[in-house]
């Protein structure tokens, strides 16, 4: 199979997959709610992600002949905001805000009025469980 289309067809899934907002209940289940995205949106978000971390980061290391990638955890959210902060040609109205230490991504649908920020499951779970609500932050700085 030609490795283009295997890499298409991986970020492909793995739009499915970071497009759904998983909800757990109580008693064990799980509830997935769709996120309101059209499906060029989510394919943009998708593969703004994977050729960060299939493309972006391998083209960086082997350029520079690095020896070691300490840090490209946290250096991958460079390319990752870079690739999605064209806002998919307008559709989306692109923003960075400063968070402590950090600047991060968040992007506005006008059409839904919808506000995304990309961030690991970890620190989804870490903002869900802190006191001071991350949304409010957010929308304090607006």
């Amino acid at each position: 199979m030609d490795t283009n289309l295997r890499k298409k067809e991986k970020a492909l899934d793995f739009s499915a997959q970071i497009c759904k907002n998983r909800e757990n209940k109580l008693g064990g289940g799980v509830v997935i709610h769709e996120i309101p995205l059209s499906e060029n949106q989510k394919a943009f978000l998708a593969n703004g992600i994977f050729r960060a971390v299939t493309q972006d980061m391998p083209e960086l290391i082997y350029e520079n002949a690095l020896p070691t990638t300490v840090g490209s955890g946290l250096f991958r959210w460079n390319f990752i905001n870079r690739n999605l902060s064209d806002g998919l040609g307008g559709e989306f109205q692109v923003s960075f805000q400063k968070r402590g230490a950090w600047k991060f991504l968040i992007l506005f649908d006008r059409v839904t009025n919808l506000s995304l920020s990309v961030m690991t499951e970890q620190n989804l779970r870490k903002l869900q469980h802190s006191e001071k609500s991350y949304c409010k932050e957010v929308a304090v700085k607006k």
